[in-house]
């Protein structure tokens, strides 16, 4: 038949990349699998195929022939710019589970905006423990999430990405709030966090809830030109006991895939444990390996699981954006332990200009700062201390006192003095880990003596800037 005449042809292109990128794929004692890779019927070239230890592409026609490893539990597709797995379900199905019953394994795509512009709404630690938490995070939460995506998703290609701890180790949560975020009207994906584990099981088959409901642990997709990359950060062992790190088969996941990526494609690295924290010496296991593989890329980590915010220069080219928690300090007030309200992520291509951007489900994207007087700080008792969680580098902070402009704010170490407040009056006998995050995303500016106000003027690299009065 005509198909086979054209499968024929799949093994050369296939077989070729394998032979360069990954030798073992071609022993023997490996099983292999036939697929297309199609759009209505349309066969679509050159998609990336792997089980996460082999890979290929697909031929003219969008066939495909795989080996595959025994221990493959899933064949899945790095989702080509333009098109879309079906995620009716709640999450794109860019997956299928490997079955000695299953011919030939077939991904039927969509088109998806067929535009370099897109968003990418990167949601971190959503952690409802049971069926209160759940509640409250059907309230103004998911109802205001729903209403940004929406009017984003009218713009521009608009995905999201849930960073990890979907839940807080309750399992039959998962698909109850995956429904949730399905009814944002968007496809939404899903990076396992350390909570997202069965504590009564063990090792790998502890992420046997979470896969059930979004296939591998590691995978990819592009929006737009640029590639989003999903990695596993958590080396578990059972009980809510694991180690921060990548296992064996997520480094190589990535060292392979990457033969497939010019090192001109910008990397989006989702996972819920960043790989360093300013204020830890030592980075995750592995990690430097990892950082090492991406060498060379344009690389924007995508974090969670600290439950506070930092934006993070890891190494040249490569920056971690650590996104404060959507649970605000564990469901008890709405505001994380260095003072971000709670919220999330937007990161935007629009024309060719990246950019991101804090969206708080309070304030929008409005929310950007904490104003904190002079007497409030213990830290800086006689300064005012502006509170900026989404700072970078390239930002300007900046002060004039009665009309006189007064430079750069200087930087300086401090506590959210909203966050203290709140959580004192919520919850007085909490335990440490409520205490406030000491942070550096802080500035400070000493007026002189008989100053009547301050105006103080935070600017980011992307164009948009705030200015606010203050009066002593």
């Amino acid at each position: 038949s005509l198909m086979w005449m054209s499968l024929s042809i799949a093994p050369m292109s296939c077989a070729e990349k394998e032979v360069v990128n990954n030798l073992e794929a071609l022993m023997p004692d490996n099983n292999r699998i036939i697929g297309k890779v199609h759009c209505e019927g349309k066969g679509l070239e050159g998609v990336i195929v792997t089980d996460g230890t082999n890979f290929c592409t697909t031929s003219y026609g969008g066939f495909f022939i795989l080996d595959i490893t025994a221990e493959s539990e899933f064949v899945s597709i790095v989702t080509p710019s333009g098109y879309m797995a079906d995620y009716s379900s709640g999450s794109p199905e860019f997956y299928r589970k490997v079955s000695a019953k299953t011919e030939s394994y077939d991904f039927n795509l969509t088109r998806y905006f067929d535009s370099d512009d897109y968003n990418l709404i990167a949601v971190a630690d959503p952690q409802a423990k049971d069926e209160t938490q759940f509640g409250q995070f059907k309230g103004a939460p998911l109802e205001e999430i729903r209403t940004t995506c929406s009017a984003l998703a009218d713009l521009r290609s608009t995905v999201g990405i849930c960073l990890g701890d979907l839940v807080q180790d309750a399992m039959p949560l998962i698909p109850k709030m995956k429904e949730c975020f399905a009814s944002t009207g968007i496809p939404f994906y899903y990076i396992i966090g350390n909570h997202d584990f069965n504590a009564s099981l063990s090792g790998v088959q502890a992420a046997k809830d979470f896969k059930s409901e979004f296939g591998p642990l590691n995978y990819a997709f592009y929006i737009g030109q640029d590639l989003v990359i999903g990695l596993n950060s958590v080396l578990y062992t059972t009980n809510k006991q694991f180690e921060e790190g990548y296992d064996e088969e997520t480094v190589k996941f990535l060292e392979h895939l990457l033969k497939f990526v010019p090192k001109t494609t910008k990397l989006y690295v989702a996972q819920h444990i960043p790989i360093h924290r300013w204020w830890k010496d030592s980075s995750i296991q592995n990690g430097d390996r990892v950082l090492d593989i991406l060498d060379g890329y344009d690389v924007s980590f995508l974090t969670g699981h600290t439950h506070v915010h930092n934006i993070t220069r890891l190494r040249n080219g490569i920056v971690d954006h650590n996104i404060s928690g959507f649970l605000g300090a564990w469901w008890v007030v709405d505001v994380c332990r260095d003072g971000t309200p709670r919220g999330y992520e937007i990161f935007t291509n629009n024309s060719g200009m990246r950019s991101y951007s804090y969206h708080s489900v309070e304030k929008g994207d409005d929310g950007q700062y904490e104003i904190i007087l002079p007497g409030q700080s213990e830290r800086n008792p006689d300064a005012v201390v502006l509170n900026v969680w989404d700072v970078d580098d390239d930002w300007t902070v900046e002060w004039s006192e009665d009309g006189v402009a007064k430079g750069p704010m200087e930087r300086t170490m401090d506590i959210s003095y909203r966050y203290a407040v709140t959580i004192k009056s919520a919850y007085p006998d909490h335990p440490s880990r409520y205490e406030p995050n000491v942070n550096k995303h802080f500035f400070k500016a000493v007026p002189s003596q008989n100053a009547r106000e301050v105006e103080l003027h935070v600017k980011t690299p992307f164009g948009k800037e705030w200015k606010e009065t203050v009066k002593l």
